[in-house]
């Protein structure tokens, strides 16, 4: 099971070079998330995840991966992306 930090840390990573917030709310138990672009404009909100859902690897990185391709097909490249 992945800490709170961990999946962070993958979110906030998996969307390189553009520049992404996840934020925890609701007792840590929801998960929202932003991915800007280098003008600052939003390229993605995603506005809550129910973090229970996406605690293993192989959940999270579904996950990333479903939001990955959100932002690829609006034109923007991103880097490759672990999840640990």
């Amino acid at each position: 099971m992945l800490t709170n930090q961990q999946v962070r840390s993958a979110v906030e990573g998996a969307f390189a070079p553009l520049r992404s917030v996840a934020e925890f709310w609701d007792n840590d138990q929801k998960l929202r998330l932003r991915v800007f672009d280098s003008k600052d404009k939003i390229v993605l909100a995603y506005p809550e995840q129910v973090v229970g859902a996406i605690r293993d690897v192989e959940s999270l990185r579904a996950f990333l991966e479903m939001l990955r391709g959100q932002v690829q097909t609006k034109g923007y490249r991103l880097g490759p992306f672990r999840v640990l």
